[in-house]
């Protein structure tokens, strides 16, 4: 899809030369921790593309919100196309509805020159299909040289055909939504496409119908003003090619309901992207950091039993987590690491979003977290290794190894929350951790079972634990998570674990095991 996407994009925007022009695209319902396909292929789009797209992103939470509880559809395409017309730029008095597969060959040259030529109406042209291979074996960046080849193809390999759509009426060309060129003020009139449409297909059919009964039958473009080709992908199929989805009742001539008079959802904060000014932003939080030092390799086995880890290293790594984020939503900081603190604020900050770094209660069990509008919770349950804190878990204070084992051990407390408040939201758990306390977070977080580079474990919490733990499991736990913060076992959480084990003991081993593993247990306390 990136391909043709971008041959599309590159190609309209070739044959657009008027100041105002632009290309809008609407990116509806990209997962969250994921960037918008525009940012993704912005690399190969031309500077003229670059220059004309607006993205505007409309995310998973609206997408969830509109879509019928019966629809498996990942896009609602009345209300995808209304935001893009809502925001348009009024100094344009044409809108043309199209596609991210369609090219436009115009004998004028330029598709600006030819619309302004054009009386007030309600225009289509034939779609012409191009197949996959040919268009795929070309560069997506020479649009010029694209739209020759184009030219030819069309001319020796007779790729015109011309299908139609019967109505009582007039006449449609096939597929009618790759090219739906009407004033703006028209599309304005009607509120947009009809929002009542929310399943897939005939959405365009009743544009068309809507269009008509204000500007007339549709004016057919003929090759001699106008040829439109799509980039032919069946090879894998849409959700528009699956037989088992229900579709959008529609008849012609039967009356359509129209958008209410917020359509385009205006009265909702949607997002415009610039990836320009993105890359700015990306560059002032790395400036942000400590420059680089001369290290010294690391045993992997000592990277996840040392808890303090290079800051400014895993840093770096967490700005992939917010260029994504929606713009003013919240992150939130637990930790106990000064600088990360105000390192990570004033990078929070500078993508548009909102820190909080606020206490959460003396005894840490996170039922105090206010989630509204909180994108991602960053658990730090590690050590900056330029701190003044010292180089070994013992030159902790006893509160702060205290305190991220109680962050640590309250996870499976933090995933209930999530899940019956904030399903949506994101956590990042950094810092060293054993391979215990990764497996402990993955039962209840979808995350990565080990990272040993940047230190950051990150995901969003599971519709249901993988694993319930007994008592004994939850002991285990505790002792895991006690350990690995250098704080003492107790002899009751021992006594607990060994007695369990003695049931399935011999005799003669028990009074050899009992002094054995009591000694072993104190050893370790003394070595931590």
């Amino acid at each position: 899809m990136h391909k043709r996407v971008a041959i599309s994009l590159n190609c309209i925007a070739e044959k657009l030369d008027h100041e105002d022009d632009e290309i809008i695209f609407v990116d509806w319902n990209s997962p969250d921790h994921l960037p918008t396909l525009i940012e993704d292929i912005f690399d190969t789009l031309t500077l003229k593309a670059q220059g004309r797209i607006r993205t505007f992103r409309v995310r998973s939470s609206i997408h969830n919100e509109l879509s019928p509880a019966d629809s498996k559809r990942p896009t609602i395409e009345p209300f995808a196309r209304n935001v893009g017309i809502r925001r348009s730029n009024p100094k344009n008095e044409w809108i043309l509805n199209t596609n991210t597969d369609m090219v436009f060959l115009s004998k004028e040259g330029s598709l600006s020159k030819l619309i302004s030529q054009l009386p007030k109406g309600f225009y289509n042209t034939y779609r012409y299909e191009i197949p996959e291979y040919l268009w795929n074996s070309t560069s997506r960046l020479h649009s010029a040289e694209f739209m020759d080849k184009l030219h030819n193809w069309s001319s020796s390999a007779r790729l015109i055909r011309k299908v139609f759509l019967q109505r009582e009426d007039h006449i449609v060309p096939d597929g009618p939504g790759d090219f739906q060129l009407a004033p703006r003020e028209t599309f304005f009139e009607l509120n947009g496409f009809p929002e009542t449409m929310r399943y897939g297909w005939h959405v365009d059919s009743a544009m068309s119908e809507l269009l008509v009964g204000k500007l007339g039958f549709p004016i057919i473009l003929e090759e001699d003003q106008l040829e439109g080709f799509h980039c032919n992908h069946l090879r894998h199929l849409t959700h528009f090619h699956t037989s088992n989805e229900k579709q959008n009742e529609y008849e012609y001539g039967v009356d359509i309901v129209l958008s209410e008079d917020n359509w385009g959802l205006v009265d909702r904060a949607i997002e415009e992207v610039n990836v320009p000014n993105l890359d700015l932003v990306i560059n002032e939080s790395l400036k942000k950091l400590g420059c680089r030092a001369s290290v010294q390799p690391e045993s992997s086995v000592d990277v996840v039993a040392d808890i303090f880890y290079p800051a400014d290293l895993t840093l770096t790594f967490l700005v992939d987590l917010l260029v994504t984020k929606q713009t003013n939503s919240q992150v939130m900081y637990l930790g106990f690491n000064q600088r990360v603190k105000d390192q990570l604020s004033e990078i929070v900050q500078g993508f548009s979003l909102k820190f909080d770094a606020s206490e959460i209660g003396n005894d840490l069990n996170y039922n105090s977290l206010k989630l509204n509008s909180t994108s991602l919770i960053i658990i730090d349950l590690g050590i900056d290794e330029a701190s003044t804190h010292g180089t070994q878990i013992k030159d902790l204070s006893i509160p702060i190894r205290a305190g991220m084992a109680k962050l640590a051990e309250n996870l499976p407390s933090l995933a209930q929350i999530l899940r019956s408040k904030s399903p949506n939201t994101e956590i990042a758990v950094i810092g060293p951790l054993s391979w215990g306390l990764k497996l402990i977070l993955s039962n209840d977080f979808q995350t990565p079972l080990f990272n040993n580079y940047s230190q950051i474990l990150a995901g969003r919490v599971r519709e249901v634990p993988q694993s319930q733990n007994s008592n004994l499991g939850k002991k285990l736990t505790q002792a895991e998570i006690r350990n690995h913060f250098g704080l003492p076992i107790s002899r009751d959480l021992v006594s607990s674990v060994f007695r369990f084990a003695l049931r399935f003991t011999p005799s003669w081993l028990k009074r050899i095991l009992k002094p054995a593993v009591y000694f072993f247990f104190r050893s370790i306390q003394k070595l931590r």
